[in-house]
């Protein structure tokens, strides 16, 4: 899934109307708010981002994602390899295992892209 950023928009870290991959999508019916997490550039930490920022441009999703019901109506689509507790708090700790795996699964998100929409 393919995203470019409001052009009127240059938050955390975000350029305006930059393209961007989605490698997460969080669900938050609670708050009326959904998020994207994206890298706000090619190899920058990733980030969760208020989906209302974006337009999406490619609505694919990788073929390696679940669905998780994190409770309270709380959905994350998310590569299954990711989908573990304490996941992200060890790629922010930077952690070996968690950085690996971080890096080796949004690769493949890149590869599944056509070659025309890749970085």
């Amino acid at each position: 899934m393919r995203l470019l950023s409001d052009p009127s928009v240059n938050s955390m870290g975000l350029s305006r109307g930059m393209d961007h991959v989605v490698l997460e999508i969080y669900c938050h019916p609670r708050d009326g708010v959904n998020y994207y997490r994206v890298e706000p550039r090619r190899g920058g930490a990733p980030g969760l981002h208020d989906s209302r920022k974006f337009e999406i441009t490619s609505n694919s999703i990788p073929k390696f994602w679940v669905v998780d019901d994190e409770g309270s109506g709380t959905l994350c689509f998310t590569p299954e390899a990711w989908n573990v507790t304490g996941f992200w708090e060890a790629y922010f700790d930077d952690e070996e295992w968690a950085v690996q795996r971080y890096f080796r699964w949004r690769d493949e998100m890149l590869k599944e892209l056509p070659e025309s929409m890749q970085y």
